[in-house]
């Protein structure tokens, strides 16, 4: 699939997977800060080829 070739292609980008349900892909993106997320998926990945929409979820706190 095009869309997650390009997404592992963004620096951030750790994971990407294709997904049966109400979204298509779901993409891990790790970054600094919250502005550096909201800068990688404003800019890079909404305007990918093939994105049409988005959804963003942020992981308060997690274990490994």
């Amino acid at each position: 699939m095009k869309v997650i070739k390009a997404l592992k292609e963004i620096d951030g980008v750790e994971e990407a997977y294709r997904v049966y349900g109400i979204w298509d892909v779901v993409a891990k993106i790790k970054a600094a800060t919250v502005d550096k997320l909201k800068e990688i998926v404003t800019w890079r990945l909404r305007r990918l080829d093939g994105v049409r929409s988005a959804q963003t979820l942020i992981v308060s706190e997690g274990t490994k």
